[in-house]
């Protein structure tokens, strides 16, 4: 009886992974790839800071929903998981899950401090595309350097 009870929840979990992954990375990529083409394509936003910060961070959301939901699909949906045969794989997706998404973080915080600096006449200077792409260097290289400590010492599947 429970076993019958535990093989339809396992079921529908991975049904509502398969369908429910699948939405969010089709809706989120259409969604990221406007985004990208807005905010390359009209000159308005191509001249502020801001809107390159959600550039960035549009771009790097692509890459995550790339890595990240596709292969989380892959794995609880089809039971695909090169993550168990390779640990340089799963550390690389754990790294990768790990520095795509503080960097998407920081550019959002970015986004929101230039917004508020625009608004004050002292620290306006402040919001120009140097510094913003100066910031969006400075974060890369810190998360990056942040997620060092991922290859170093996660194995997520030891080696017998």
């Amino acid at each position: 009886m429970s076993s019958n009870i535990v093989d339809s929840l396992r079921l529908a979990t991975n049904q509502c992974n398969i369908y429910g992954g699948f939405f969010v990375f089709f809706t989120g990529m259409i969604g990221n790839i406007l985004n990208v083409i807005i905010f390359t394509s009209l000159k308005t936003f191509r001249e502020t800071s801001a809107a390159f910060y959600m550039n960035v961070t549009s771009a790097v959301n692509i890459f995550q929903l790339v890595v990240g939901l596709l292969s989380r699909i892959l794995i609880t949906g089809y039971d695909i998981d090169p993550t168990k045969t390779s640990s340089v794989l799963c550390k690389a997706r754990q790294f990768t899950l790990v520095t795509t998404m503080l960097i998407i973080f920081s550019c959002m915080c970015f986004a929101a401090i230039d917004q508020f600096l625009l608004l004050t006449n002292r620290w306006r200077h402040l919001c120009s595309l140097q510094v913003a792409s100066r910031l969006v260097i400075v974060a890369f290289i810190v998360w990056f350097l942040h997620g060092i400590p991922i290859f170093i010492f996660l194995d997520l599947y030891p080696s017998l």
